[in-house]
C-alpha cells in the first residue's frame, strides 16, 4: 500500500515550456507545427506534428527534461513504463516512441517529446463548444460505454489511471496521459488529479483508503 499527501501526486512542478511549434524534433524528421494543449502548470504540452519525410501525422507531447535520480525523473519513467506496456490495447491511445531532444538550437534546455498517434478531436471541445452529444443519448451511451471498456482494458492489465477527464478523442475514445497512473491496488491519497473531475470523498477526507479497481 502507498501513502502520500500531495494534491498533484507528483514532484512539484517544472518551469513552464515555451512555445516550440515551428521548431523540429527527433533529428529534423518531425516538425511541431501546431501547439494543442498546455498543462496548467506548463511542464508540459502537446503539439500537432508531421513527419518531414512522410508527412505523417502526429501529436507530440514535450516534457522538459528531468535531472537524473530525481524524483520528477522517476515520475517520467513511470509514465513511459506503463503506457509502452498497455500501448497495444484497443482503447488506449497509442505511444509510437520517445526520446531525449533540444528543438531549439543552442538552447539549455532538453525536452521528452513522447509520439503519439493523433486524436481526430478534443472531447471537451466536442462536448462545449460542437455540442456533439447534446440530446443525443445513444451518443452518450455509447461514449460511455467505449471508456468502461477502456478503463476495463487498463484494469485488467493492472493500470490505473486515477486522472480520466475529458480532453480526449471524441467519436473513437481514447485514454492518454499516464502521468498520474499506478500499477498499485490500494493507495492512501488525498487529492490526486485534476480538482474538477474528483469524486467528493477524495475531495473532502484529509486521508482515505482506496482501492483503484
Amino acid at each position: 500500500m502507498s501513502r502520500s499527501y500531495n494534491p498533484t501526486c507528483g514532484a512539484g512542478a517544472a518551469s513552464r515550456i515555451p512555445n516550440l511549434t515551428g521548431s523540429f524534433v527527433d533529428e529534423g524528421y518531425l516538425e511541431l507545427v501546431e501547439l494543442l494543449t498546455t498543462k496548467a502548470d506548463g511542464s508540459s504540452q502537446v503539439y500537432h506534428a508531421f513527419d518531414t519525410t512522410t508527412q505523417i501525422s502526429y501529436a507530440v507531447k514535450c516534457m522538459r527534461n528531468a535531472t537524473p535520480g530525481s524524483p520528477r525523473a522517476a515520475d517520467f519513467q513511470r509514465e513511459l513504463d506503463i503506457h509502452r506496456s498497455i500501448a497495444n490495447q484497443r482503447g488506449v491511445i497509442i505511444l509510437n516512441f520517445s526520446f531525449v531532444d533540444n528543438p531549439r538550437a543552442g538552447g539549455d534546455n532538453e525536452y521528452i517529446p513522447l509520439v503519439l498517434n493523433p486524436a481526430a478531436g478534443d472531447l471537451s471541445n466536442s462536448i462545449l463548444n460542437r455540442q456533439m452529444y447534446a440530446d443525443r443519448p445513444e451518443l452518450v451511451e455509447e461514449a460511455f460505454l467505449q471508456l468502461v471498456d477502456a478503463v476495463a482494458e487498463c484494469h485488467n492489465a493492472g493500470v490505473y489511471h486515477r486522472n480520466i477527464w475529458c480532453d480526449s478523442e471524441g467519436g473513437s475514445l481514447r485514454i492518454a496521459n499516464f502521468e498520474k497512473a499506478t500499477r498499485e491496488e490500494e493507495l492512501v491519497n488525498f487529492r490526486c488529479g485534476d480538482l474538477a473531475y474528483m469524486g467528493p470523498n477524495l475531495l473532502f477526507s484529509p486521508t482515505v483508503q482506496l482501492t483503484c479497481r
